[in-house]
């Protein structure tokens, strides 16, 4: 069962055979809890064991656990927080996406582990060739590879289906190529086509790395499900 006080996500109550020694000796019961603490993507398995006169308390660490993620529509609720994360605060991309979101030129996705931000994306309903366009997709680094830009994509992919739309578009610069292989998993196809990026909203390539400012433009079906 999930619990909804952060940071405990989720508890597993089972039982426990009875140790032939130590403090626990006799019946007890043991209650697993998988617990994440903010900005660390690290989980903990924490076993409460209870014993006739003694109760212990044992944390293990388990790396890049696989938490449940939700993707939704960004809340107003939400901006504070995803403020925090912008990759270039400067440009204030959370509150521009939003209010476009609401004037219903895009749609403004973010990506959740419970109450916690994990990364957002939108889809530009606006952009003169590429309609829509799948952008601005940004995975904050304590959540990388684990599923989160797969989430994003599926979503706002559902999301232009349910309006009518027959293809996505998206734009990623050739030296990315973590993210090329993840759009070419998601069944999306190389134009052949080129878009100029003089500057870029959201980094796709790590500082110190050589950026393109050719931008290779993709596309996906979504007539085929």
């Amino acid at each position: 069962s999930s619990s909804s006080q952060h940071p405990w996500l989720g508890s597993f109550r089972f039982a426990a055979r009875r140790p032939s020694r130590g403090c626990c000796r006799g019946s007890y019961e043991a209650v697993a809890d998988l617990r994440q603490p903010h900005k660390t993507n690290t989980s903990y398995l924490v076993y409460r064991i209870t014993g006739p006169t003694h109760a212990r308390v044992i944390p293990i660490p388990v790396k890049g656990f696989a938490m449940a993620i939700t993707v939704r529509h960004v809340t107003e609720a939400d901006l504070p927080a995803l403020r925090e994360h912008q990759a270039r605060p400067e440009l204030a991309l959370a509150d521009q996406h939003f209010t476009e979101a609401v004037a219903g030129r895009m749609i403004f996705a973010v990506a959740t582990e419970g109450d916690v931000p994990l990364g957002t994306a939108v889809l530009d309903l606006t952009a003169e060739d590429l309609v829509p366009e799948l952008r601005n997709m940004y995975v904050y680094p304590s959540a990388r590879r684990r599923g989160v830009g797969r989430a994003l994509s599926t979503w706002l992919e559902d999301q232009a289906r349910e309006a009518g739309y027959t293809q996505v578009f998206l734009a990623v610069d050739p030296n990315n190529e973590h993210a090329i292989s993840l759009y070419v998993s998601l069944e999306y196809r190389p134009t052949g086509e080129h878009l100029f990026v003089e500057e870029a909203e959201v980094p796709q390539v790590p500082d110190g790395q050589g950026r393109s400012y050719h931008y290779a433009i993709y596309q996906k079906s979504l007539l085929a499900r």
